[in-house]
């Protein structure tokens, strides 16, 4: 017969359990974290359907003279963190062609 040591069985066991919780706690915790992140792109539509590009704009408007694209987006975004880049950088172009279009 066989000789089983239920001392080393016993510690497989936690062990397993140890990894299953875990794999369950970074699960959950995914979800979450999807979850909040589709509620964030929900709220930031929300805020751009009401207030519109207008202030960023005009904030972009006002900062401009004097900087250049990079400059002008970092001061966007420190004054309107819920911008991404690429956001940041469309209104950037936006404004540049406007400004562009008037010069000429």
């Amino acid at each position: 017969m066989m000789n089983i040591n239920l001392s080393l069985i016993a510690v497989y066991l936690w062990l397993i359990m140890l990894v299953i919780v875990v794999v369950v706690v970074v699960a959950v915790l995914f979800i979450k974290n999807l979850a909040y992140r589709q509620q964030v792109a929900q709220l930031k539509k929300r805020l751009q359907e009401l207030g519109g590009n207008e202030q960023y704009v005009a904030y972009l408007q006002s900062q401009q003279q004097g900087k250049d694209k990079i400059a002008a987006i970092k001061a966007l975004r420190q004054q309107f963190p819920e911008l991404s880049l690429l956001e940041a950088n469309e209104i950037w172009q936006q404004v540049h062609k406007e400004q562009n279009s008037n010069l000429k």
